[in-house]
């Protein structure tokens, strides 16, 4: 096929937004559906060398597979084998257990289920992932190995039927995927089922093309006007995804038409004869994409590593930089290993299969060894002293995780009791898993006060009546139900106190969104959710005042902005001065914990002289005039960035202690 500069323009603007989404530009929110772009793309240009070596008759399966593994694999296996040298100094066993487990996949192609069996693509956590981009490689792989044998098939049925084969299956796809991104949408975001349609239509594309013999605006008047505005609209569409488009918006499905649709008109309908076509052959543009590749390997590896280990919090300014960096590293192994590795008269056919053969091998087997070996924790040893933080469910294990639920199914959990002081006094605490985390400072508080108290959490419910969060586009009537279950048993035991506790940042700062019924109607955005966050604790607290329960609402314990193994580990491996200086240095700021909580407690401001709300504040427990600690040399406060330790939440109990009610005021 003829090579077509404003393509590989295309690809500049796929790329692009794609890093900039993952530095955290808040300008590129949905920079995500830079990937369905480059699936256009591919989808478009696979095809076209399809057909043409079909009419032809040169067609080799064996040696489109070998044209796939010269373009793919050599630059993947050179940044999986940089990964590992930069995590063996820098990761501690958890984030290198994790990086095993990708290693693992991107050597047997299956980057995308295990990224959806362990966690959604907007999830925080994945900022941590060095290889979490390869998703769209998984997807790409699987879709290479079966599309070619399609094409086999269609053709001895005539090549007429393959347009309409491509369509039917595209369109099944596109429901599929619109059904998913609604009520599976971690599956629906990764897996081929769901994604086929996006490459499907740049197969459409090439169809067309080649029984067109030319592009569309070519074929007469009509076309020419239609052409001077049709590829400047495709621009346009994919510009408003980009920035229009955010973790909150459902996707792929019928919104990834979006950004599709623009990339199928620009390769349609651009050509150098079109302004469009003009500006996407631009040198720079075109520079860009011919990179474009690995600087979608690199760029991630790099922002993950700076926030994983690098002894301190990257800003804007640092992560933009790294993203930057990253096509540096991009031209340099696009011109030293990506283009000699495509030109057989370099590197043989014997050659590259053998590389890639050896490569996937090597990195297969680091990445099971690295999980069988749990991240090879030998390699820092002192970790072992305050490893115990970091096992189990949260740090927790036995009895108390039958108090303990799990999304959808928290109607089975027991109501458990704090065990202190005589039957018949006492409080009751309800909440997320947060609530799981401070199991032991109430159980501290409760004893140190001779008081007996119940407490019940499930995962991700939020404790507040009559409010809703979503779950795959509906509200979770299980957690709504549980809060239900709460109240009866508060009303009618006529219990003193309540404490609620949650993540309560997770819905006033927009990671998780709420609805005011359970079908999951109305605005879904952070400014709603925070409305609702609101009036369902005025909902909630006056319910409970009108049984004579007082709520004492817990402030979550200060987030840490790293996983803090990751922070022990940094300072296991002698990158800072003195142990607790260092562990000091690199705990959240206090600034930065008001930050977060800001809107939170802001809204408990209007309560300050409301006697049937009281809030707790646990920070004294952890923060210092500059600081939020995430432990001591021997112990760690925290589980992970968010949870508290038993430890941390032994730290708690002299707080809780205070609130609790008078020992003489007793159940009947």
């Amino acid at each position: 096929m003829n090579y077509r500069r404003e393509v590989d323009g295309l690809r500049a603007l796929a790329v692009l937004p794609v890093i900039l989404f993952h530095a955290g530009s808040n300008w590129f929110a949905g920079g995500f559906v830079g990937v369905d772009v480059f699936f256009v793309i591919s989808g478009y240009l696979i095809t076209s060398l399809l057909i043409a070596e079909k009419e032809k008759g040169t067609f080799s399966l064996l040696r489109f597979y070998e044209r796939r593994a010269r373009r793919i694999l050599p630059a993947l296996l050179l940044v999986s084998v940089a990964c590992v040298v930069l995590a063996w100094p820098l990761l501690s066993p958890a984030p290198m257990k994790s990086l095993s487990e990708s290693l693992a996949a991107v050597a047997s192609f299956s980057s995308n289920i295990l990224f959806w069996r362990r966690s959604g693509y907007f999830d925080t956590a994945n900022e941590l992932k060095p290889l979490v981009h390869t998703w769209s490689l998984g997807v790409e792989e699987q879709y290479y190995l079966l599309f070619p044998l399609l094409i086999m098939l269609a053709w001895r049925f005539g090549r007429r039927r393959l347009g309409g084969l491509l369509a039917g299956l595209g369109l099944l796809s596109l429901a599929l995927s619109q059904w998913g991104a609604l009520h599976a949408p971690t599956a629906a975001f990764y897996l081929l089922p769901t994604r086929a349609w996006e490459l499907f239509l740049g197969g459409l594309l090439a169809l067309h093309q080649s029984r067109s013999g030319r592009p569309a605006h070519r074929s007469g008047p009509p076309g020419r006007a239609l052409g001077r505005w049709a590829d400047l609209l495709g621009i346009l569409l994919i510009g408003w995804a980009v920035v229009v488009f955010d973790r909150h918006t459902p996707f792929p499905g019928v919104n990834a038409l979006v950004p599709t649709l623009g990339t199928a008109l620009v390769i349609l309908f651009a050509t150098p004869g079109t302004v469009t076509g003009r500006v996407l052959g631009h040198p720079v543009l075109v520079g860009i994409g011919l990179i474009s590749y690995g600087a979608y390997l690199w760029h991630q590896p790099l922002l993950a590593f700076a926030r994983l280990g690098g002894g301190f919090v990257p800003g804007p300014a640092e992560l933009l930089l790294l993203g930057a960096t990253s096509f540096g590293l991009a031209y340099l192994t696009w011109r030293f290993v990506e283009r000699p590795c495509r030109d057989p008269r370099r590197v043989s056919a014997r050659a590259i299969v053998r590389l890639g053969a050896v490569g996937t091998a090597l990195v297969g087997a680091i990445g099971v060894a690295g999980v069988l070996a749990g991240g090879f924790p030998g390699r820092f040893p002192e970790l072992a002293r305050v490893s115990r933080a970091f096992t189990g469910m949260l740090g927790r294990t036995g009895p108390v995780l039958r108090c303990y639920g799990r999304p959808r199914h928290p109607a089975q959990t027991e109501l458990c009791g704090i065990p202190s002081g005589p039957p018949g006094t006492g409080f009751v605490a309800a909440g997320d898993s947060h609530l799981l985390t401070l199991h032991e400072g109430f159980e501290e508080g409760a004893r140190r006060r001779g008081l007996r108290g119940a407490w019940i959490s499930a995962e991700a419910c939020l404790p507040l009546l009559e409010v809703f969060v979503l779950r795959s586009g509906t509200g979770d009537l299980a957690c709504a139900e549980l809060n239900r279950r709460v109240h009866d048993y508060v009303k009618a035991n006529r219990v003193p106190i309540l404490y609620l506790v949650a993540r309560w940042t997770l819905y006033a700062n927009g990671d998780r969104i709420l609805s005011a019924s359970p079908e999951g109607g109305g605005a879904r955005s952070m400014e709603a959710s925070r409305t609702l966050l609101a009036s369902g604790l005025a909902r909630t607290v006056a319910a409970y005042a009108a049984v004579g329960t007082r709520v004492v609402f817990v402030l979550q314990a200060p987030e840490q902005t790293r996983d803090p193994e990751s922070i022990y580990g940094d300072v296991a491996s002698k990158r800072g001065p003195e142990e607790q200086e260092a562990l000091h240095a690199l705990s959240v700021s206090l600034p930065q914990h008001q930050r977060d909580q800001a809107f939170v407690r802001g809204m408990l401001d209007r309560y300050r002289m409301d006697p049937r709300l009281r809030v707790l504040s646990l920070d004294e427990a952890f923060c210092d005039e500059s600081r939020c600690l995430v432990g001591e040399e021997t112990r760690s406060y925290y589980s992970d960035a968010n949870h508290l330790s038993p430890d941390g939440a032994l730290r708690t109990a002299q707080l809780i202690a205070r609130t609790l009610p008078d020992p003489s005021r007793r159940l009947p």
